[in-house]
This record gives structure tokens, C-alpha cells and sequence, in this order.
């Protein structure tokens, strides 16, 4: 009936396993890691390797450091359990105990939903107190363990109201992000299905929409004198296919944005009312206003008269502008 040597195996229900949190959810750690940090610092809890453990500390210290999950915009989960397992090393397997997971919905009023972790080596599972669909989880420990925990398998049901798998802010007339009054807004965004009753504004105007296939859509605004300057804003609304109130998209999936600019005092012509100096020695007025004809031009290469010509610059051995006359 026993092993002689005191091994075990743990059988694990893998019924509503989240085997693609990693995927489907954004991770920040009390550590203040960046995106990648974050994410290569959290993937030792799934890569079933229990020689590694995660590292997590609040401000150098080794108590209270956490780990959060948020399943975006949309997204919630309602955990049914967590299994876990220490570091087997036995310095550091009392760390894991007293590890604990909560729940949020604001980011900012944290609920205790789980019981805590034992001082043990062996796997064990956590017993969720409250089912309620959160969407940010994170794993922390009120005792100096520095949140090391070696493996960490999550049981639960995800759900997300959005369907909108992708969207990007572009416009033809920005120089890099930067766009005045006048310019036309681009909306791409893409459906994870068919979507209908679809709806969007930019910066408050509706927006002209088309689609072939109402799946990948485009949206289009041009942005009158006096729209207020700043990041500019979107929203994208619809009905999903099983006739239900999408949730609402107001940001981009590949972190493109725009921001307008007021140029009502813009001084447009410079390089014709001042004489420009640089520090270049021996430069000539006429060289410098080509060095210098890059900063007033949109495309880099257009004279006010519409003509450019390229001179090599001997003193700094680069291609500049020359204006024609």
C-alpha cells in the first residue's frame, strides 16, 4: 500500500485547466519589470522546471510581493483552484508558504480568494473562497518569501466580452505620430468573428466605415480646426454574434497612437524672415539654409518653390538639401 522510499505521485483534475495565460492575459510584477522582464521572470511558474522560481519583492523587500494577471479589457476569470509547488531546494521550500492569490476588478481594492499555501515540498492545491469572475489576479505573500514558488497551475473559466482581436491609429499625413487639423485618421481594427451594428469615433466625430467582409474593418475621420490637441482618441463599438453588446475598444493592440498638435501660431517662415548661423566653421548663409532646410520641411526634401536638389556637405560628409531657386 506504500512506497518504500516515501515517493508519491499528485494526480491533477485538469478540468478547466488555463494552460495560455500567458497568452491571454498582461502581466506586471511588484518589481517594476518591464513587458519582457515581467514575462521571462513568470514564465519559470509554467515551465516545469522546478529548479526555477520566480523572484518577487515590494520595494527590495522580500513580503508582499506580487504578480498580476490581467485578462484585458473584457476579459475576467473565475478561479476554481490553484496548484502550486515550492522550490526543492531545501533552503528556500518554506518560502513558498503563505502564498495566497486575489482578485480585482478596479486594479486597486484587492480580494483574498484563495486559502494559503503550506510549508511543503509536495504539490498542493489551494481551495478558491470566492468564485467571482475577476479581471486582474495576482499571486502575493504577506511573509518574506520573496515570492518563490517553482510551478503554478491555474483552474478556472475565462470569458471576454471583446471581440475585437486587433486594432491600429495611423493617418497618411502624420510625420511619425504628429498630425494638425485638417488630417485624416485611419482605424484598422479586426474582429475575432463576424460583427455587425458596427460603430466608431475619433476624437468624438463618427466615423466613416467600410468593410467586405465584416470581419476587417476601416474607419476614417478627417479632424476639423479647433479639435481639442492630444492623444487622439478612439472608440469602437458593435453587437457580437450571438446578438449580445461588445465591449467597447478604446485602445489599439500594437501600441500605435496619435497625437494632434495646434498649429494656429505656427511661424512658417523662418529660413525667409531670420538669417541662420550655426556652429559649423565657415559655413555660409547659403549652406546653412540648405543644413538647416530639413527642420521646415514636412517630407524633408521639398523646397517652399517645390524644387530640391542634393549637394554634398564636405564639412560633415552627408547629403543635404540644396534649395533651388
Amino acid at each position: 500500500m506504500f512506497s518504500t522510499d516515501s515517493t508519491n505521485l499528485f494526480i491533477a483534475d485538469q478540468k478547466n485547466y488555463i494552460g495560455n495565460v500567458l497568452d491571454i492575459a498582461t502581466l506586471t510584477d511588484s518589481n517594476g519589470r518591464n513587458a519582457t522582464d515581467v514575462v521571462t521572470n513568470a514564465n519559470r511558474l509554467f515551465d516545469s522546471n522546478l529548479t526555477t522560481a520566480t523572484d518577487l519583492r515590494l520595494n527590495g523587500a522580500g513580503s508582499n510581493g506580487w504578480l498580476e494577471f490581467d485578462f484585458r479589457g473584457g476579459g475576467t476569470v473565475a478561479l476554481s483552484r490553484v496548484d502550486l509547488i515550492a522550490l526543492q531546494d531545501p533552503k528556500f521550500t518554506g518560502r513558498t508558504t503563505g502564498t495566497m492569490f486575489q482578485g480585482s476588478n478596479d486594479n486597486a481594492t484587492w480580494t483574498t480568494i484563495s486559502t494559503s499555501a503550506a510549508n511543503t515540498a509536495d504539490w498542493q492545491s489551494l481551495a478558491i473562497t470566492d468564485p467571482t469572475p475577476y479581471r486582474y489576479i495576482r499571486m502575493t505573500n504577506p511573509t518574506n518569501g520573496y515570492g518563490n514558488v517553482a510551478e503554478v497551475r491555474l483552474y478556472g473559466v475565462t470569458a471576454s466580452t471583446n471581440r475585437i482581436a486587433a486594432a491600429s491609429l495611423t493617418s497618411p499625413q502624420a510625420l511619425r505620430n504628429r498630425i494638425v487639423p485638417g488630417n485624416t485618421v485611419k482605424l484598422s481594427f479586426t474582429g475575432k468573428e463576424a460583427l455587425s451594428n458596427v460603430r466608431a469615433t475619433i476624437d468624438g466625430l463618427p466615423a466613416a466605415i467600410s468593410t467586405t467582409d465584416n470581419i476587417t474593418y476601416t474607419a476614417t475621420a478627417t479632424l476639423p480646426q479647433g479639435t481639442q490637441p492630444g492623444p487622439v482618441k478612439f472608440a469602437i463599438d458593435y453587437i457580437t454574434q450571438d446578438g449580445k453588446t461588445g465591449y467597447e475598444v478604446t485602445q489599439t493592440t500594437d501600441a500605435s497612437s496619435l497625437n494632434l498638435v495646434d498649429e494656429s501660431d505656427l511661424i512658417q517662415n523662418v529660413p525667409t524672415i531670420a538669417t541662420l548661423i550655426d556652429s559649423t566653421t565657415n559655413r555660409t548663409a547659403a549652406l546653412t539654409l540648405s543644413n538647416v532646410f530639413l527642420d521646415f520641411s514636412d517630407s524633408g526634401f521639398t523646397a517652399a518653390n517645390g524644387q530640391a536638389m542634393m549637394h554634398i556637405d564636405d564639412a560633415n560628409t552627408r547629403a543635404v538639401p540644396r534649395v533651388v531657386d
